[in-house]
């Protein structure tokens, strides 16, 4: 019944040993968990268990050779925040960073709307009056991108011409 405790948390036990007989009440839990739960496996396994009303992280090995009939486990466990706690922060930073993210562009993608939106809605209310030859009640708009600034520019300078041309309008 050879077991060999280490301070961090780590234990090496012989196949003959059946838990509970170290000064660590959480060690034996999380052998006898994993003894029972995987007393026929040969490989590793990591596993989340309670106790005591906190969560830990266990890993299991076994380590055996069947020639010497040398059958051991290794059981290691953590606090669930050391095992975690660093990927969790940065799981939340991130889903963070992506919802002020998308909140930038949202907010981003309606002012330029609205930049766009309300000088087009005034020039398009100044053709309609240019078209009914109503053109002396010019609307007045102060665009601020200059796509637009050209496009109300050149709007002004067809109904100057059309100011002109409306005392002579071709019959029809």
């Amino acid at each position: 019944m050879l077991h060999h405790l280490r301070p961090a948390g780590t234990i090496f036990f012989s196949s003959a040993w059946i838990g509970g007989k170290t000064p660590d009440p959480i060690l034996n839990a999380v052998f006898v968990q994993s003894y029972q739960m995987f007393a026929n496996e040969t490989t590793s396994w990591v596993f989340e268990f309670s106790y005591g009303g906190n969560d830990y992280v266990a890993s299991v090995a076994r380590v055996v050779d069947s020639e010497s009939d040398f059958n051991w486990l290794l059981t290691e466990y953590a606090p669930r925040e050391d095992f975690f706690g660093a990927s969790d922060r940065a799981r939340m930073i991130g889903i963070l960073i992506g919802v002020l993210g998308a909140l930038v562009v949202l907010i981003t993608c309606i002012l330029i709307w609205v930049a766009i939106r309300s000088p087009l809605r005034s020039l398009h209310a100044g053709m309609g009056l240019a078209a009914d030859m109503r053109n002396d009640e010019v609307v007045h708009i102060n665009p601020t991108l200059s796509e637009i600034r050209d496009l109300n520019c050149a709007f002004k300078q067809m109904n100057a011409k059309l100011l002109v041309a409306r005392p002579f309008p071709p019959q029809s």
